[in-house]
């Protein structure tokens, strides 16, 4: 359907009775017709999908076929097809499956008696480029109609003005269609039974009107003619038109002009080639799939004019210009992986509008719809029928972040909008997240404005690539001594004693000297450093020691390796191994997740050591999750994190935390369990004294009796989900971390906060969490003026199962999370 029209259907049905008795063609049994392969788009006023194919024989009229025998033929290409009986009623117009059955396709040479001269030709599959087209506007009567007082220079008008600057506004100048011969056609005398809509005499017509206009022949040779007639009863739609790059359009009755503008700009934009804009909704993933997993809702897009809109004709979507080969580099960001990209709003018709990927034999294309120009009405007003006409649930269309998909294999050039938010509206708001189906991409919108939408794009791999892991704990190790790493240089460890299999391993990385506020990355060696400095494991600031844990998939020739990169000033990297994951369940032990679980509080004095013994660990735990703080240091020092029963001169060569006098500092730390019980850890505090606060969120079970609620883990390349997000004094929020595979029960993340304006806390829960609950631990201490960091294992929680809570206690701070892996239930 088209923009603007839902306003005029009320009037149209009311004079439309709907059409008589079927006409029947008489076509026998195995009969072979020679002819043009024609596709057309028929607006039916009840919004049911009746785009046909027909096949055109030379000086007789088309008949009707079934569309999927011919869907590998192109438009405008010659085909001998032996036909099947056509039974009477299937060449109605607008019924939906009309058309006979085709036996046998085969194509042929285009008769010469049919020949177009070269120059007029334009390729089917070619893209359109820049065009400036003319269109012989044309009024018309059948037997036995009147004027409604529509007269040709009104069309003209029409094309001239409205209908020509919607296209350029959308195409950038690109497309712009001027009124060429303009004809009072008269009465068109061949229609024949008036009670009748049948393909053959709609066809007839349109030809009919071609040639009256000067233009004929019209398919695929970029020549265009558009007709109105006064409502014609007989046939239930508003419009119909040629689906091809030039074309026949009839507008069948719209006296209200916006509705009559609206159907011009749409039936026009079918004779370019374009489809419908269609919505796609009821995915196994929730947001994407294919035609065959999901449900497709003919004209549900209300972002632009090729979809049906109350009050508004938005421009195109990206997806329909990128079926016209009008994606420009000036308008477009095509993505191979990873990128951060600010979209301005294409109501504002200039700048970067348009984010392209491709992946799973679709192309995405992703816009940011602000309340901006030929859209400002979606702050108000834009409304819509998101699951199609037949009825219509009235929606708003909202501003956001949309995403536009193209099967490969999509016909017609038929792009349909994802539902990737929840509702009805489509629209991505800041800090949500979408993921292709195939998890290879995923997309965050950090924020919007009215200057556009900041969207981060982790991409390029796919997220299944890691096989589910166990864990395989050690005593701490340390596999990179202090090495002195320059500004925007890197340093690549080869992980000792790695087993077969092994997909991961987890460290302890430590900056010290640190001469410059800087951000520390860690990917597999091999990875692009490009991609690799866009996420970060820790952030070291200048004169302070500082220490983060990290999940970093394996890389390099042998799979042994990691890479780190240092982004800014010179400083000094160490590396202490706390494990190994390796793929399957049976090679080591397996998570099981808990919410936060203070164990201790206490004070340390210097050089020495503190047992804790951890209740609940299960029979079998080989190893445990814990989050050591240290706060109240009376000197700088480190603390090593060591099973029970190890000796302190091996325990001490390693470290978890490096405290320092007046700031509170957290890290995460996998520990393997020791004593005599199999259920201690030990700490030492190096020098002076210093508060230690362990909470355990939790354990690594023997595969042989770890309970079914247990999980393994799947790395991933970090990928950044969340950019930037401001939190006030006492603030929580909630979001769910993009490209969950299924079964996900807890996310592996770095949090980094920035821009901190003085001393706070930050705490991660499983979404739904209460906070006066999550507040009682804490993952991160940032100060005033000094960048944070810290890895975290989060359980996954809320209405779906698949969110997380972040929450600030004090003072403002900015919040980054990048993921690298996740943690999923035994299948």
């Amino acid at each position: 359907m088209l923009a603007r029209l839902l306003s005029a259907l009320a009037t149209v049905l009311v004079v439309l009775a709907g059409p008589g008795a079927a006409h029947a063609v008489a076509v026998d049994s195995s009969t072979v017709v020679v002819g043009q392969v024609q596709r057309w788009v028929v607006e039916t006023i009840d919004g049911s999908d009746a785009d046909f194919t027909a096949i055109a024989p030379p000086g007789a009229p088309a008949i009707r076929v079934d569309a999927a025998a011919l869907a590998d033929v192109p438009t405008g290409d010659w085909a001998s097809v032996e036909l099947g009986a056509i039974s009477a009623g299937n060449q109605d117009v607008t019924t939906a499956d009309g058309g006979a059955d085709v036996l046998v396709v085969a194509p042929v040479d285009q008769p010469a008696q049919a020949a177009i001269a070269a120059d007029a030709m334009i390729a089917a599959s070619a893209p359109i480029g820049s065009l400036h087209r003319s269109a012989a506007v044309l009024t018309a009567t059948l037997p036995g109609q009147t004027s409604d007082g529509i007269t040709v220079p009104t069309l003209a008008s029409d094309l001239n003005g409205a209908v020509s600057s919607y296209w350029s506004d959308s195409t950038g100048g690109l497309v712009t269609f001027t009124a060429g011969n303009q004809v009072a056609a008269g009465v068109y005398s061949s229609w024949g039974d008036l009670s009748t809509c049948t393909t053959a005499q709609v066809l007839g017509f349109l030809s009919w009107t071609a040639t009256q206009g000067g233009v004929a022949p019209t398919v695929n040779t970029g020549r265009h003619s558009i007709t109105y007639t006064p409502t014609f009863g007989s046939c239930g739609f508003a419009g119909v038109a040629n689906l091809s790059d030039g074309g026949s359009a009839w507008v069948n009755g719209l006296q209200v002009t916006s509705a009559r503008v609206g159907t011009m700009e749409h039936e026009l934009g079918h004779t370019l080639g374009l489809g419908h804009s269609n919505t796609r909704v009821g995915c196994p993933s929730g947001s994407d799939g294919s035609a065959a997993q999901c449900t497709d809702f003919e004209y549900g897009d209300a972002y632009d004019v090729m979809g049906v809109a109350l009050n508004g004709d938005g421009p195109l979507s990206g997806a329909q210009l990128d079926v016209l080969g009008l994606l420009t580099p000036a308008s477009t960001v095509d993505v191979t992986g990873g990128a951060d990209v600010t979209l301005a709003p294409v109501g504002g018709l200039t700048g970067s509008r348009f984010l392209r990927f491709v992946t799973g034999g679709a192309t995405y294309v992703v816009e940011y719809r602000g309340a901006v120009g030929r859209d400002a009405n979606l702050a108000t007003s834009r409304r819509g029928c998101p699951t199609g006409l037949t009825p219509c649930s009235y929606a708003r269309f909202v501003p956001g972040v949309v995403v536009h998909r193209l099967d490969s294999t999509t016909a017609q050039g038929k792009p349909v909008l994802l539902q990737v938010a929840p509702g009805p509206t489509f629209a991505l708001q800041p800090l949500s997240s979408f993921t292709t189906a195939d998890g290879a991409y995923s997309i965050t919108v950090d924020s919007t404005s009215a200057q556009g939408a900041r969207v981060i794009v982790n991409g390029g791999v796919q997220a299944t690539s890691s096989p589910d892991s166990s864990f395989q704990s050690i005593s701490p190790v340390r596999i990179l001594p202090r090495t002195r790493v320059g500004p925007q240089s890197t340093v690549t460890v080869t992980v000792p004693n790695v087993p077969a299999g092994a997909t991961a391993v987890a460290l302890n990385i430590t900056a010290a000297d640190v001469r410059a506020t800087s951000y520390v990355s860690a990917c597999a060696a091999g990875t692009p450093i490009t991609v690799c400095r866009r996420t970060s494991a820790l952030n070291p600031s200048a004169g302070t020691d500082t220490a983060s844990a990290a999940i970093v998939a394996l890389g390099g020739t042998s799979g042994d390796q990691v890479t780190l990169y240092n982004n800014a000033g010179t400083l000094s990297l160490i590396v202490d191994l706390a494990g190994y994951y390796v793929a399957g369940a049976s090679a080591g032990s397996l998570f099981v997740n808990q919410a936060p679980q203070r164990a201790l509080d206490t004070r340390v004095g210097t050089a020495s050591t503190t047992s804790l013994t951890l209740p609940g660990v299960p029979a079998g735990a080989t190893a445990v999750l814990v989050t050591v703080t240290s706060s109240a240091a009376s000197a700088v020092t480190f603390v090593s994190a060591c099973p029970s029963g190890e000796a302190l001169a091996a325990c001490s060569t390693t470290s978890a935390i490096n405290p320092t006098p007046s700031r509170d500092l957290a890290n995460v730390a996998v520990v393997k369990l020791g004593g005599p019980a199999g259920n201690e850890i030990m700490l030492y505090n190096n020098a002076g004294s210093v508060r230690l606060v362990v909470d355990v969120s939790g354990y690594f079970v023997d595969h042989a009796v770890a309970p079914a609620s247990a999980a393994l883990f799947r790395a991933t390349a970090p990928v950044r989900v969340l950019a930037g997000q401001r939190m006030l004094r006492a603030q929580a929020l909630t979001f769910t971390p993009p490209g969950q595979p299924t079964g996900t029960v807890a996310v592996q993340m770095n949090v980094t906060s920035t821009a901190t304006t003085g001393v706070s806390f930050v705490s991660a829960c499983p979404g739904g969490t209460a906070v006066d609950i999550c507040r009682l631990t804490s993952i991160l201490n940032p100060a005033g003026g000094i960048d944070s960091s810290d890895n975290a294992t989060v359980t996954l929680g809320g209405p779906g199962s698949d969110s997380v809570l972040l929450y600030n206690n004090a003072a403002p701070l900015t919040l980054i999370v990048d993921v690298t892996g996740y943690f999923v239930r035994v299948a």
